[in-house]
């Protein structure tokens, strides 16, 4: 988990766009089947990210959250765990 912050180790006080990209494609691919429609790696770090994001957007930021398919193995449904995680967390 890499957490967001400015030279000089300030938290960040601004907008942010998070990346979620994933591990080796070709490794992805092939639990996938290239069929992208099931989690095929889990990653344990997404509620930290969306922890991280709660926090930020507390602050008065926004936060974008960029999910690739190579992340999991399915980007629609990271973001639906994610979503519900942050619904818990209200």
């Amino acid at each position: 988990m890499h957490f967001l912050r400015h030279p000089g180790n300030q938290k960040v006080e601004t907008d942010v766009v998070i990346r979620l990209l994933g591990g080796d494609r070709t490794e992805i691919e092939n639990k996938t089947n290239e069929q992208w429609n099931t989690i095929v790696e889990p990653k344990p770090d997404k509620e930290a990210i969306v922890t991280m994001a709660r926090d930020i957007t507390h602050r008065g930021h926004m936060v974008t959250i960029n999910v690739n398919n190579y992340y999991e193995g399915s980007a629609p449904l990271t973001i639906e765990a994610m979503q519900d995680m942050a619904k818990s967390f209200a």
